[in-house]
């Protein structure tokens, strides 16, 4: 018995996801390129590249970073 419990037989606890996605919608953030307050995010400061969400202040931060990314 003792054997049994030290080599991991049995019942094992399901382990639940815990991970949470954070909402930068309606709090404060940074642009991603000029690095200017933004002091309540809205949809139109954010943009997705490559699968990453990133918070920019206005479109030409949005190109610039779109540009920088390109050459990563």
């Amino acid at each position: 018995m003792l054997g049994m419990m030290l080599s991991g037989c049995g019942e094992s606890v399901p382990q639940m996801d815990t991970s949470k996605v954070n909402d930068p919608l309606g709090k404060a953030g940074v642009c991603e390129r000029c690095q200017e307050k933004i002091e309540e995010v809205t949809e139109e400061h954010l943009v997705i590249v490559r699968g990453n969400q990133y918070i920019i202040c206005d479109e030409k931060c949005e190109a610039d970073l779109k540009d920088w990314l390109s050459k990563q």
